[in-house]
């Protein structure tokens, strides 16, 4: 009931199962769940996936480079989606993932079209959370999931990396995201993949042939800051190429860090990108945002002594007294904490 109401209110469409299990096309393919969750004033910007599936049998074929057609190789397998933070990358490959869940089980989906091959299995190399349980670290779990990928999946079968590599140094997760690709592009009957990477040293240095004929290269759309006090514009399309930046500095800012350390990341980034000696911190910067800091930690400190001193000197027996000092102290912390903010 669930899935045919949702299905009815966002005008989900009626997939076509293709016997072809290397065949995978969306046009104007949407995240259900974002989208459910997004007001009235704001649309989601869909996107077109194609995989496996020849140009002329695109819609609007026969060589025609119409809005689809013009937008992958002949019958490529991997796709490789760079892009900014904040850009969306996450979102597309859940979104593809999840359509082709919802086509397997008979629903319909959020896409204008679809033609889905048959699904053997869905393997995913998406983060979601850490359990002191699987005595592993992070990067180690994710790059079990990559070999069990590698190991089981088929030409029916769908890969999705999410940012494969990111969890341990930059040069070794470079080198495994590239030697992981080159590999998916050179398997003969390998799976369709799609990969969301920040690495784009991979493509530029050609640690991967960006001509590899089974391979496309994506990135979501972003609008750079005019100036530098200006926002990125986050366009949310997929189209052609590799990302130039990932304006993280720009969503470290979207996030709230502190404009101090804002200014010095920047100027450690501009020393690195020229390839020159990083600057020693100018006076009131970093000194400012440590002296505020210093500020604050000796007030907490202030109250917690406070707090013992009080505690001591009176009856703990007596619940409601103990109760009150400690929604004093809570208070007096939050308001030291939203001063600091």
């Amino acid at each position: 009931v669930g899935l045919a109401t949702a299905s009815k209110q966002f005008r989900w469409k009626r997939p076509r199962l293709s016997e072809d299990s290397g065949r995978l096309l969306i046009v104007q393919g949407r995240h259900p769940l974002v989208e459910a969750t997004l007001s009235a004033h704001h649309k989601f910007v869909p996107n077109d996936t194609v995989l496996g599936v020849p140009s002329t049998m695109l819609p609007g074929g026969g060589g025609e480079p119409d809005d689809v057609a013009a937008k992958g190789k002949a019958e490529s397998r991997v796709q490789v989606v760079s892009g900014a933070n904040f850009a969306g990358k996450s979102v597309y490959l859940k979104q593809v993932g999840l359509i082709v869940i919802l086509a397997q089980i008979g629903c319909p989906v959020p896409a204008n079209e679809a033609e889905i091959g048959l699904c053997d299995f869905l393997f995913s190399r998406i983060h979601s959370r850490d359990s002191v349980a699987v005595r592993r670290s992070t990067f180690c779990v994710d790059v079990a999931q990559v070999a069990s990928a590698l190991r089981h999946s088929t030409r029916a079968s769908l890969v999705l990396l999410d940012e494969f590599g990111k969890g341990t140094h930059a040069a070794d997760g470079v080198a495994l995201f590239g030697a992981t690709i080159q590999y998916l592009c050179h398997w003969r009957n390998g799976p369709k993949t799609i990969a969301t990477t920040h690495f784009m040293e991979t493509f530029r240095c050609e640690l991967v042939s960006s001509d590899e004929p089974a391979l496309e290269l994506r990135t979501m759309r972003v609008l750079p800051p005019k100036d530098t006090s200006g926002d990125v514009t986050y366009l949310y399309q997929l189209v052609q190429g590799v990302a130039e930046r990932s304006f993280g500095i720009e969503c470290a800012k979207k996030a709230g860090l502190d404009e101090s350390t804002l200014a010095r990341a920047t100027e450690i980034l501009h020393a690195l990108e020229r390839g020159t000696r990083v600057p020693a911190p100018r006076d009131g910067v970093c000194a400012e945002a440590a002296a505020r800091a210093l500020e604050h930690a000796q007030k907490r400190e202030l109250v917690c002594q406070q707090l013992v001193d009080r505690l001591c000197s009176m009856d703990v027996d007596d619940e409601e007294a103990v109760k009150s000092l400690l929604a004093e102290a809570w208070a007096q912390q939050s308001v030291i904490c939203d001063a600091a903010q």
